[in-house]
């Protein structure tokens, strides 16, 4: 690629359902203690979804996938982010920036 590589966003601000078909999704959540956000399974294998907490508060974003294939909840810190990939049957967490600042349940 020779270029730049921008892929469609969303920014959630309250509790809900982040849109799968979208490949970031930027959540704040605002002044909150935290805010609790679902997606969907994956509808095509290789699909890739990125949740980043871009929030100014210390609010934490709990993503809860319908089929995530290690535990239920990924819990992400403010300012941090979190990376994975649909496989046929579950999401792969693949990665974050800091393993210190998510919390697998």
């Amino acid at each position: 690629i020779d270029g730049l590589l921008v892929q469609e966003t969303e920014t959630m601000i309250a509790a809900g359902k982040a849109n799968r078909k979208v490949p970031m999704t930027f959540v704040n959540p605002g002044a909150t203690v935290g805010m609790a956000i679902s997606c969907s399974d994956g509808t095509v294998t290789g699909q890739r979804k990125t949740v980043l907490n871009i929030g100014t508060s210390t609010g934490t974003v709990a993503l809860t996938p319908s089929t995530l294939n290690a535990g239920t909840t990924v819990t992400i810190a403010k300012g941090h982010g979190i990376d994975m990939i649909w496989h046929g049957s579950a999401w792969i967490l693949l990665g974050c920036d800091s393993a210190s600042q998510i919390t697998i349940t």
